[in-house]
């Protein structure tokens, strides 16, 4: 069974990575000519894929290092090689984000630009990591779980969380509301489940989908959006983003 000390200490470790990755990025931007705007995001746009392409395998290692921690604890250690998912994100997406943030370093708001870089790239880091885990449990054909960090997550993640450890597509556990596969910030993690029985402690996917039905009833749509907003109403005090009526 993966313990909750054995997910919290490796989301300690892609949280290191991530730390690390905010100091390089922190570093180069801090040594930019922001007086020449224009220049500074021609050296943004090459420096960021850069910057991810050196992190992001080491984020898919330490998915890979944890996966076979997972293995053993179940009983499976040497039955199945895991190895590191390559980055699922393509240029093109990287390129208009890094656009789209870069319209600070023209308006005089060079902090919003590093903010916003700093979430993203930490994101894209961060998915590698993701989908190895999510990849290498489709290859060895056991199942896998979103798992949020503690009882209390945000009205999205607990919807997906409800799912269970039955995703059979590689969608059905990675979409936010907004279409990445997850928000900036997310606590969540997908983790191998060995079987049924093979939940970590604290978590609660029955609850969380009588939960999810509940709202869906209130709602009166299937709709996630219209959902996730009732819960945030119904269930304010275990979500981080609930809302308490006045």
């Amino acid at each position: 069974m993966p313990s909750a000390e054995s997910i919290d200490r490796y989301r300690s470790r892609q949280a290191s990575l991530e730390g690390k990755l905010d100091a390089a990025l922190t570093r180069h931007f801090n040594g930019l000519d922001l007086s020449d705007p224009a220049a500074a995001k021609r050296d943004l746009m090459r420096f960021i894929p850069q910057l991810v392409k050196r992190f992001g395998p080491v984020s898919a290692q330490l998915a890979v290092e944890w996966y076979q921690e997972l293995m053993a604890a179940s009983g499976d250690a040497g039955t199945f090689t895991p190895t590191p998912a390559r980055s699922s994100l393509s240029a093109a997406d990287m390129a208009a984000s890094v656009e789209s943030a870069s319209g600070g370093l023209f308006d005089g708001d060079p902090s919003r630009v590093l903010g916003y870089l700093a979430t993203y790239t930490g994101l894209w880091v961060q998915q590698q990591g993701r989908d190895t885990i999510r990849k290498n449990a489709d290859r060895e054909g056991v199942m896998w779980a979103r798992v949020p960090r503690g009882a209390i997550t945000c009205a999205w993640c607990l919807v997906l969380a409800s799912r269970g450890a039955d995703y059979v597509s590689e969608n059905s556990a990675r979409l936010a509301s907004d279409g990445e596969p997850y928000h900036p910030k997310c606590d969540c993690q997908p983790v191998r489940i060995a079987s049924k029985e093979d939940y970590p402690k604290g978590y609660l996917p029955d609850d969380w989908l009588d939960m999810y039905m509940e709202a869906r009833k209130a709602s009166g749509s299937g709709d996630i959006r219209d959902i996730a907003s009732h819960m945030r109403e119904m269930y304010p005090d275990i979500l981080t983003d609930g809302v308490h009526a006045h």
